[in-house]
């Protein structure tokens, strides 16, 4: 019984490791996106040179949205474009958004390689 907890303990571990290994592999990646107490994901949407790539964030109603102040958390090696169009300023890693522009894009970019984020937005109460 105990050998087979330890075998069950040891195959979910190198499982977690190589999951870890695969959100690595994106050059480009958001890994976390946190403004306020809302965490948003990204969706990828479609495949290959026609991908959209979408920063899902449900927002409280209240929320100044020409302020936004944003945690980001990036693949290693990627920085924020500083001419992504709904950026207002980087205060030392939280970057200030305004999330009523229009295209309201945040581009990433790692070496000569770049990726333009859009935004779907909920709003709650």
């Amino acid at each position: 019984m105990k050998r087979t907890v330890y075998l069950l303990i040891a195959a979910l571990s190198v499982s977690l490791l190589l999951g870890g290994c695969g959100q690595n592999s994106d050059p480009l990646a958001i890994r976390e996106f946190i403004i306020g107490d809302s965490i948003g994901t990204v969706e990828q949407r479609g495949s290959g040179k026609d991908a959209e790539y979408v920063i899902c964030i449900t927002l409280p109603i209240e929320t100044d949205f020409q302020n936004c102040t944003a945690n980001i958390t990036l693949a290693d090696g990627a920085s924020v474009n500083g001419d992504s169009p709904c950026l207002k300023a980087d205060l030392g890693g939280r970057m200030v958004l305004d999330l009523t522009r229009e295209p309201r894009d945040l581009i990433i970019e790692n070496g000569s390689s770049s990726r333009s984020y859009g935004f779907e937005i909920g709003l709650s109460r």
